[in-house]
Order: C-alpha cells, then structure tokens, then sequence
C-alpha cells in the first residue's frame, strides 16, 4: 500500500500457472509469517567426534507486517531417507518467548550434549498457529558425526586367497555401542580411497561384517550367514605387504593394519588378529588362522589368545622423574597383564641395568625384584612400583623382566627404560670458539672435560640464538680432554692438528659475527655452560677468543681474550691466553659525571683484578690527557698489594678543565706486567662552554629555488667563534624550532678565534666566494627553517645553548637574502639584524655586510648616511643611528622629531643593548607611510640597566628624495 510505483513494491509471480488474476498475489506479504532462514551446527572441536556436544543454530525471521512475540520450534535429529531408526535420538519442541519486529531476525541456539556417531539429518521446523504461510518455516542440515579411533577394528584379512577365490576382509565392532558404517571408506596402500557404504548400515557391539571383492565369496563360504558387503571397487591386496585403513564419514582414521607376509596368512590362509584390544601394528598381535578351512570370517579368530599369557603393558615401565641427579634415588613403575584366558600363576618381576648396553639381562645387572606375586585374573592389570639409585651420568638403560611358570608366549614378557641422568653444571666447559673466521678458516667452539669422569656426548645439544643442533653421535671425553666442534672439514686444513675429539656435526648452528648465544646441554636438557657475546667483546676477524682459565665463567666477559696465537686460535691445545706470571688488569672505571662545567670536578673509580699468577706490587694507575695526537700524564694513582685473582677499586679526584670534550686515558704502570692489552682504558669528560662562546652570525632562510654558477639553493647557518682559543665543533648541534630533533656537526677541523663556520643544507653553498671545505659542513639532514618564522639554536657536545634567535614576519625575510648579524656584543633582537647588502645575497664564510666594525670616539649618536633617501631604489633607503654609550648594559629609546617639535617615529623603545649598536630608520611616520623630506630632530634616550642613571644624545637627520 502507498508504494504503488515503487520498483521494491513488485516482483514476478511464485505460482506455478505464472500468474494469479482474480486472486491474491502469490509474493504479497502476510499479516503473520514466520521463515527460517538457515540452519547450521557448531561445536568446540574441530571434527565432531561420537559424544561430543553441539550447538545447533536456527535463523528465525518475521516476514510478515505484524509483530511476532511467542512461537515454538521443533527440532528433529534422524537418519537420512527411508533408514529405519533403532533408537530415537532427539524430538523436541522449544517454545521461543521474544519480541520479532517485521523484518527482523534472532539466532535460536539449541545445545545438544551428546551426538551418536554417523550421519544424520537434522531438521528445524517452525510452529505459529497464526502463520499465513508455512512453506518457509523448515529447513535441514546433513550432520556427520565421527567415531574414536580403533572403535571398529581390521580382525581378519584374506589377501592371497585360492585361485579363483574373493580377497576380503573382515571388520569387528569391540565397543558397546552399534557403529553406523554410512559414508565410511576404506584403501590400501596406494591411497586411493573406496567407498564402504551409502546407505546406514549398521555394526552391532561383539559382531563381524565382512567386506569382499565380489558376490563368489559365499560361494567359496558357505557357512557365511552374517553381514556381506561388496563394495563398488575393491582394491587389489598386495601378497607380501601392504595396508589397510579404515576411514569414517568424516574421513577420521578410525583403523589402520600393516602386515609382511611373514606375519602368518597366503594361499588360502587367512592372516588373524590374536587380540582385538591389542596394537594394531604389533606384528606379534598377528598370525595365520589354524582353522580348519584356513579362515573364520563371521567367527571368532582360531588364533585368540594363550591360555597363560603374562605381558608388561606397552609403555608402562617408566620412571616416575625420567631425568634424575647421580646417586639419587628414583622411583620406577611397570603393569603386568594377564592377557590369557586362564588366570595367572604366580610370577615374578626383575629390573636390571644393562651396563655393557646389549639388551640382554644377566644377573650381575640385577638390581631390584619382586617374587611370588599373586595370580592376577583374566585382563586383570598389577601395577608395580620400586626405588632404585641412579648410577653414572648419561643415558642408562634398564631391563624389565616376567617369569611364570607355564608362561605360553614370552615375546611380551619383557620391557626397556630409559632414565637419564644429568651431568654436573660446567663438567664439559666452553673454552674457545671462533665466531668470525677470516676467508681461509671456519668457525669452531672447543670444550675442556674439567670433571673427573668420562663425558659421553650422545644426544647432547649445542645451540645459540637460531638453531639447536643435537649431537648424535656416541663419543667419549675423557678427563681434560678436548672436543671441538667445527662447522666443516676445511678445518683441518688450516689448524694443526692436535688429540683433541673433533666433530663435524650434521647441522652447524652459525655463530654470528658481532652478537651470540653458545649454550651446550646434556642429553637431559641441562645447560652445562653457556656465554653471550656482544660487540663489546670487540670482535675481530680470524681471531679466536679463549677463556684464560677453563673452571673461569664462560658467562662473563672478563674471562675470555682474543687468541693471541700466531695462527690466530688454538683449537685443541692450550689456549694462548692462559694467564701469565704477571698480569694486572684494569677492567673497568666508573666516573661521578662525565659532563661538567668549568668549575667541575669529576670523581674516577678504578676497578682493577691481578689476573696473573703471582702478587702484584708497587704498580700504579696514571692517567693521560690525549690531546693532538699527543699524551699528557696529569695523575697517577698507586695500587696496594694484590694476590693472584684479587680484585680491587681506586679512587681519585680530576678537574677542574676548559670548555671542551677532553679525551682520557687511564693505564697501569708496572713494570713486571708480561701483558699491556688489558692495562688501558679510554674515557671522556665534556666541559659545557660559556654562554656565546660561539654566535649565530648568519643564516639563509629562504634562499633561491633554481641553482646557478652565480646563486646557491642552500639554506645555512653562518656561526662565529667570539673566544681567544680554537674550538673543535665536532659534536655540536644545530636544531630549528624543533628542539627534540637536534642534528649533530660532523667536523674534525677547530674553528679559531674570530673566525666564521658555515652548517649548510646543499653542496650549492660552495658557490658563494669565502666558502671551502675547511670552514663548512653539509648535512644531509639539516634543520629545514621556515621561510617566515622559525628559531636556530646552537648547543655544544654537553647539549647546553651557546646562542639561540628567533625570527619571524617582521624580520622582513627576501628569498635569496641571508639576514646578518650587526654587532657580536648586541642580543639577537630584530633590531640587531639586517638583510645582507652583498652581492651574492649573504656573506658565509666572511664578515658580515651590514656589521658595523668602527666604533664611535666617545660616547654619543651619530647618522650614517646623512642625508638618506628612502625612495625605494636601493640606495641610503635607511638611516642607521650608530651610538656609544657609558654604560655596559643599558635600554635605548630613539625618537624622531620634526622642527616643529612633533614626535614623528619612536624607532625603538626601552631596547636593551650593550655599550654600542645601531637603531635603523626608513623614514616611516606615524602620520602617513613616509615622512616629509626636511631636517629632522633625532633623540636618544638611555638608562644604565645597574645604576638606573639616564643620559641623553640629540643629532640631526636630513631626508631627502633622489
């Protein structure tokens, strides 16, 4: 209704005659109607396995024009088609209380806690009694529900049969419960699966169905009366060896046999299963049928069971903790099973220790038993529990041993365990590896046994940060032997060989070059010894490091040195490094600050360790300034006694020192020391500058867009040295407004006193007359300035600010043209800068245009030009009123009168300034843009910022027109 002319409002009719003229439209909308849209399941694993549970999801939506708030759904799991059911499963039907808008639509969520195996149909159907339309309200989902493995066993297989005869095989059902064999599968080894059955078809608890190549096995059987079934195709069974799987509806491996013909079975003979409970695999749980007539399909197998049949139960004798310390009591467990049809006589158990490792038990081995254990019923399991001691460590194996009398199959009556027992941390040691080999060598890492015992290495781990090699291999270390471990046989082409054990693993781990972990573990998993090694080790290429002793801590980095060998390693040998009579070492030093001012001192801590093998006595420490390639003794510290290994900590007071980043070198004097190369440490204090040591001279905004022979496209930032002493600015930074981004100087060159340095952004700036590679750096990521308004900042190497400005509109900024510094002495105020009247557009490298360098005689004002034209035309457009004033630091107001006395400009107000500087004046007028040519009055107003007294200058000033 109302939407007539509506596209939305029409559709093509639903009824089978195409039309329906005098009648209501077959796609009119009802008052009341309910669809179901979809319905779908869900559930938590990913493959529906019998007595999972499930979500079954509907999709409910009101097609009608009126609200819906109550209705019921019917929910129906059955076989699908004609299949008849042995058990109803689920009927039931829910009654859904909520509010369904016209258009709208909610998911009903119905949980079924437990699904039967197969495949099923589930339907949902939808009950409104006000319903107009029902042809919508159900809908169905096909339901597949997997089985647990081994729920349907391979029992018998007849792969050779007689000449002219069916291959077949029969399937038994061990569990409670019936099996749907609907949509199930099976295939040999060639993987090509065959389909089972279509239609449900059912394995009862405790029955057999036989599955055969075609309708002629009941001829050659029959006394057959159970279930057959010949499948579409049937593959052939290999007569030697071959498989068999059997695949549930939902393609889950439910059973899988392999058999060799030596297993029993062929020409006739069918191949049994003695235990259906048992592995499948177990060549031991199969044999040729001794039936009559050479098989039992549909009967039980003539191969089940021993009448007195004891087993160890397959994995059951463990150790409680599989890894166990030397000596240390362990505790194991085994069951026995009674796996014949009789019950047992009594029996006994034994554990032994195969100490020579042959997997046989002999009595010298003997180390636990039990005996007169009672009878134990008919698949009735004893579980058994001892202690015993562990022995040496490594991998120990240990023999469980059954002996009944009567005993009919004595294949199952005996076990194997493992138990590993660790080694003592650090008993094999790192003691020298070869991370960065040079092109002729290849890397290695050498261990040291330092324990009392043989070391058998099988199954131990090396690895670092990327890979774990296992070392498989059974190979025995004795008491202070070697084994090296080298990534490739070209080993043993460049290192002499030695008696070392060396091994060439499988798998190398690849040390890196500047940064590693070496880790080795025992077969149990415990790290033996491990180290980490940075870039701080200083790395070098071909050049080995060994530990200085072997019991030192691999851990840590003091107790390994680069080899010192002429062949750059000693794999094998005695490493190089092996500390000498006499050796003090100074390890490290610590410093209160290592940034300061010029009244600083600085507070140094030596920390020092005699690393030779003798005392050490009447040494020092001395430290040196290094200072244009030359060193400079400055202190000297004396050291007290200290005994081999003894560590020991110095302390000293240095400073105060100049502006500057002062490099220093602390080294021990002694002169018995055999080893300088631990005797030296590097440090450096830096020492802030004074506030404008160095000025901002300088810059270039905004300069040319297009680089020519005569211009340049670079900013820059022109900085000048006001001190009495060079001044290396390496390390220095510039930065913008951005003051989080500061951009270091790269520059080894001093800058002397009195003399200019340029930071440039572009090679361009070498354009301009005054600039060289002495006297200018270009950066690559120089501080890009704003071209109207912006700030520079300069900080020395301790991130202090020499000197900072910041400009911005009113500074007048013209592309191509620098703004230049007036006077040193004077602030960065706008006043005391001007745009360069050079030339080339700025003056990098040289002194400023516009600086003023001749001061006035004596105190007072003075115009220059006099007269000035400010016309325009770049010629005398402005006045400057140079002035000398008799204080140090004072506030300046210039005013401009005419002769009439009329206040005509106020060029600066209350400015402060230093004892000299220059105001400017372009003739503006607060009564109109220009004033009148003519004389005019000009008065300089000044108070000493210390004392507040006050003087005062006049002068005169003509403005004239060209």
């Amino acid at each position: 209704d109302g939407l007539t002319n509506s596209q939305s409002n029409w559709g093509l009719s639903q009824e089978n005659d195409g039309a329906t003229p005098g009648y209501e439209n077959s796609i009119a909308v009802k008052n009341y109607d309910i669809a179901i849209d979809s319905i779908f399941i869900s559930c938590s694993n990913v493959k529906l396995i019998e007595g999972d549970s499930l979500y079954i999801h509907l999709v409910i939506r009101n097609a009608g024009l009126f609200e819906i708030n109550s209705f019921q759904i019917q929910i129906i799991i059955q076989k699908p088609g004609d299949a008849p059911l042995l058990e109803s499963f689920l009927d039931t039907t829910i009654t859904v209380s909520a509010l369904i808008y016209p258009g709208e639509s909610l998911t009903q969520n119905y949980k079924v806690d437990s699904i039967p195996g197969g495949i099923h149909i589930v339907l949902g159907n939808i009950i409104l009694d006000l319903d107009e339309s029902i042809t919508n309200n159900d809908k169905s989902c096909k339901l597949c529900v997997g089985y647990p493995e081994n729920s349907v066993i391979i029992n018998e297989v007849m792969y050779s049969p007689e000449s002219g005869e069916s291959e077949w095989f029969e399937i038994y059902n061990p569990c409670n419960s019936q099996v749907d064999l609907n949509g199930w599968q099976f295939r040999d080894a060639n993987g090509k699966s065959n389909l089972l059955a279509d239609t449900t078809t059912y394995l009862l608890h405790n029955s057999f169905v036989v599955i055969a190549t075609n309708k002629d096995f009941l001829q050659y059987n029959p006394d057959f009366d159970g279930t057959l079934i010949i499948p579409l195709n049937f593959p052939t069974l290999n007569n030697t060896s071959d498989s068999l799987f059997l695949i549930d509806a939902i393609d889950y491996n439910i059973e899988m046999i392999y058999y060799k013909k030596d297993w029993g079975g062929g020409d006739g003979i069918s191949l049994e299963r003695r235990n259906p409970n048992a592995f499948a695999l177990d060549e031991n749980n199969w044999g040729g049928s001794i039936s009559e007539v050479g098989a039992t399909p549909g009967l039980p197998n003539s191969i089940l069971k021993y009448n007195f049949d004891l087993l160890i139960v397959s994995s059951s004798f463990l150790f409680v903790d599989s890894i166990a310390e030397v000596d240390q009591s362990v505790s194991f467990k085994l069951s026995v099973k009674n796996n014949g049809i009789l019950p047992s006589n009594t029996f006994s158990v034994e554990i032994f220790s195969d100490q020579d490792k042959d997997s046989i038990a002999t009595y010298n081995e003997l180390v636990w038993s039990s005996y007169n254990i009672p009878s134990l019923l008919p698949d009735s399991v004893i579980t058994l529990s001892g202690d015993i001691y562990s022995e040496n460590s490594g991998k120990a194996n240990y023999i469980a041993l059954i002996t009944m009398s009567l005993e009919e199959n004595p294949n199952d009556n005996i076990s194997y365990a493992n138990l590993l027992v660790t080694f003592a941390h650090n008993s094999l040691v790192l003691n020298e590896f070869l991370p960065y080999p040079n092109i002729e060598q290849t890397e290695f890492i050498e261990c040291v046994n330092i324990s009392d015992n043989v070391i058998d290495i099988a199954g131990w781990n090396l690895s670092n940060n990327r890979s774990s090699p296992t070392l498989n291999c059974h190979t025995q270390i004795p008491p202070s032997g070697y084994l090296v471990l080298a990534k490739d046989s070209s080993f043993f082409n460049y290192f002499p060989p030695s008696n070392a054990t060396i091994i060439i693993p499988q798998k190398w781990l690849s040390l890196n070059n500047t940064s590693d972990k070496i880790i080795i573990k025992d077969l149990t998993g415990r790290t033996i010894d491990s180290l980490l090694y940075d870039d701080t080790w200083d790395l070098k290429s071909g050049i080995s490091f060994e530990k200085i002793f072997p019991y030192l801590t691999s851990n840590n980095e003091s107790s390994w040195s680069l080899s010192t060998s002429e062949n750059g390693a000693t794999p094998g040998v005695l490493n190089s490094v092996t500390p000498l009579a006499h050796d003090l070492s100074l390890d490290s030093l610590a410093t209160s600050s290592d940034v300061g001012d010029s009244s600083s001192t600085f507070s140094i801590t030596f920390f020092i360790t005699n690393c030779g093998q003798t005392n050490c006595y009447n040494a020092c420490i001395k430290l040196f300034k290094s200072s244009e390639q030359q060193l400079k003794m400055f202190e000297s510290i004396e050291i007290e006694e200290l005994s081999p290994g003894e560590n020991d900590t110095l302390s000293c007071l240095i400073g105060p020192f100049q502006s500057g980043t002062h490099n220093l070198i602390a080294a021990i004097d002694w002169e018995y020391d055999e080893y300088s190369k631990n005797d030296t440490l590097d440090f450096s204090i830096t020492i802030s500058f004074r506030g404008e040591t160095i000025l901002i001279s300088e810059f270039m905004p905004d300069p040319f867009d297009i680089n020519t022979s005569d211009n340049s496209i670079s900013e820059y930032i022109e900085i000048y040295n006001t001190g009495v002493d060079s001044i290396c600015i390496n390390e220095w930074h510039i930065s913008d407004n951005n003051t989080a981004k500061p951009v270091e100087i790269f520059h080894q060159n001093l800058l002397p006193p009195h003399k200019y340095f340029i930071v440039a952004s572009d090679s361009s700036i070498f354009n301009f007359p005054c600039v060289n590679y002495l006297n200018t750096v270009v950066l690559h990521n120089f501080p890009s300035l704003n071209n109207s308004e912006d700030a520079i900042f300069i900080t020395d190497p301790s991130e202090k600010v020499i000197d900072s400005l910041q400009y911005n509109a009113t500074w007048k900024i013209t592309k191509g043209i620098s703004l230049e510094r007036i006077y040193f002495n004077n602030p960065n105020f706008y006043s005391n800068w001007r745009a360069s009247v050079s030339s080339f557009g700025g003056t990098p490298g040289s002194e400023n245009s516009v600086a003023i360098t001749t001061p006035l005689k004596k105190p007072g004002i003075k115009a220059e030009p006099n007269p000035f034209s400010p016309d325009g035309d770049g010629i005398d457009d402005e006045v400057a009123f140079q002035y000398q004033l008799p204080f140090p630091t004072a506030k300046v107001t210039l005013e401009i009168y005419d002769l009439a006395g009329r206040l005509i400009y106020r060029p600066a107000h209350n400015l402060p300034t230093s004892s000299e500087g220059a105001i400017y004046w372009n003739g503006e007028s607060k009564y109109g843009k220009r004033a009148r040519i003519g004389m005019y009055i000009v008065r300089c107003s000044v108070t000493d910022i210390g004392t507040s007294k006050s003087v005062a200058y006049i002068t005169t000033v003509v403005l004239a027109r060209r």
